[in-house]
């Protein structure tokens, strides 16, 4: 009997591993049929707006992406309870759409940061050397000069010089360096170069998400809707500096969320959460606040008044040590926020005002309402969708797991996102003084900047054990993604032809 037992086992692992590789041979089958629709159709658009071939010229792109949709059905069954393999069925046509119809240089504060992803490994007196069809003042607005930009001959012959963009770590730029500096040695075009890297930033973002959603014990599909909102996938999908910016931030949440549904935690699990603190701290300083809640680890053992206790000490240490900083920082970093902040009842009504006056469109932005330079604006009923699903799936939950954060934490942690978001406003005072010439509310601020702000409150809001679809929910959310990101790629293009 024992011989049977081991022999039967070994089938039964040998089967399962033989299931493993078929799921992957499947899933790579699926990016091959991604790549070669989308990037065939993009090809045969500029080629259309160039005028070198014919409307009849979209038949083939046309069918190879009803092939991909059969695809995506026969694999999102499949896989109907495997959440990171149905976060890849979409996000990976997503960002390969996005990287490529979305023109270089068209998403916000881009032409800077493709500037530093170009020449980053450069030391030029304070400035960068990127090629002239690649200024700022040179960009393509439309397919037709996209197309006239990729074909031109020895684009990298014609350098300008560039202001430096000193905002963000040098080293937030390394990977699409490194994949723009190998395509140059390989002389390839300097903007097929920029939209390879990009496209790279994207895949490099969905292996995070990958990754990202394994950790969380509980609440994957409402993560899953989330890491897929079209203006974060824009943002993925791009050279900026906020690719992995976001990685960073969402990883230290998600990780945050996993420690502390645990009763026990390893000390190699402590390393890599102080680990990642630091990262997302470097990536970008106005995301610092969020280390406060190692805090919460603190206060494990405590319960009932006591908790509440410790709390409301933290709060008050917290106000007190920030009162010192406002009054007696006289440094150059943020000058007219602090100066702002030392008028207490001013401050409030230029907070107060600006969520009045520019709340509604830090919505819409963060919903993807607007997309390219935020003056892309796709189809209303869309947005919509996607808020009702983010809200919906909160109440759906397939995996055993019993409260990710407790009822006096969730206070704490959305209070933290309140006061982290309002800082993070009040960084922007002299840029809505200096550029925007406009004192009475904050300008420069856009929805974009909150994707980790908002992945906090939404796992406080998670109802998990509640309902159980077996996997309906994810393949419906899925369908509803994809009829999402299909209808938003029709104004996309409409845009630049």
């Amino acid at each position: 009997m024992t011989a049977i037992s081991t022999f039967g086992a070994h089938v039964s692992a040998s089967v399962k591993l033989d299931n493993v590789k078929r799921d992957w041979l499947f899933m790579f089958a699926y990016f091959a049929t991604s790549l070669l629709a989308i990037a065939m159709l993009f090809t045969n658009v500029l080629e259309y707006k160039a005028g070198l071939v014919g409307k009849a010229s979209m038949v083939i792109p046309a069918l190879l992406l009803a092939c991909l949709l059969c695809e995506f059905a026969f694999l999102a069954r499949r896989f109907s309870c495997d959440v990171q393999k149905v976060f890849l069925l979409i996000s990976v046509p997503a960002v390969l759409a996005f990287g490529l119809f979305i023109i270089p240089g068209t998403v916000p504060d881009e032409p800077a940061h493709i500037a530093q992803a170009l020449d980053l490994f450069g030391r030029h007196s304070g400035s960068f050397l990127v090629p002239k069809a690649l200024g700022p003042d040179s960009l393509p607005h439309t397919y037709a000069d996209l197309y006239a930009s990729i074909s031109t001959p020895d684009s990298w012959d014609s350098m300008i010089s560039c202001d430096r963009y000193v905002a963000y770590l040098d080293g937030l730029y390394a990977i699409p360096a490194m994949v723009i500096s190998v395509l140059r040695l390989l002389n390839v075009n300097a903007m097929v170069a920029v939209i390879i890297a990009r496209v790279v930033n994207g895949v490099l973002f969905c292996a995070a998400g990958y990754y990202i959603i394994r950790l969380l014990p509980c609440g994957k599909t409402a993560l899953m809707v989330f890491l897929l909102n079209p203006m974060l996938i824009q943002q993925e999908a791009s050279l900026s500096a906020d690719v992995l910016v976001n990685i960073a931030a969402i990883a230290f949440v998600v990780y945050f969320l996993k420690l502390n549904s645990q009763k026990e935690v390893a000390r190699k699990e402590w390393l890599i959460f102080a680990a990642l603190t630091v990262v997302m701290a470097l990536a970008k300083m106005m995301f610092a606040p969020l280390a406060l809640l190692w805090l919460v680890f603190f206060n494990r053992r405590l319960s009932g008044k006591r908790l509440l206790a410790a709390y409301l000490d933290i709060f008050l240490v917290c106000c007190a040590l920030a009162a010192l900083v406002v009054v007696f920082y006289r440094g150059p970093l943020f000058p007219a926020s602090f100066a702002l902040m030392r008028s207490p009842a001013e401050c409030a009504r230029v907070l107060a005002s600006s969520i009045w006056n520019v709340g509604p469109f830090w919505i819409d932005s963060y919903l993807g309402k607007y997309l390219a330079a935020l003056n892309l604006a796709t189809w209303t009923p869309c947005v919509y969708v996607y808020l009702v699903l983010q809200v919906v799936v909160l109440f759906y939950n397939d995996e055993d797991c019993s409260v990710l954060v407790r009822g006096v934490d969730k206070v704490f942690v959305c209070v933290l996102c309140l006061v982290n978001l309002l800082l993070l406003v009040l960084t922007m005072r002299g840029w809505s003084l200096e550029v925007d010439k406009v004192a009475d509310y904050i300008l420069g601020i856009q929805g974009r900047y909150f994707f980790p702000l908002v992945l906090l409150p939404l796992c406080c809001m998670l109802r998990p054990g509640k309902k159980r679809s077996e996997g309906r929910v994810l393949v419906t959310s899925a369908a509803l993604l994809v009829a999402v990101f299909s209808i938003n790629m029709i104004p996309v293009i409409t845009f630049y032809l």
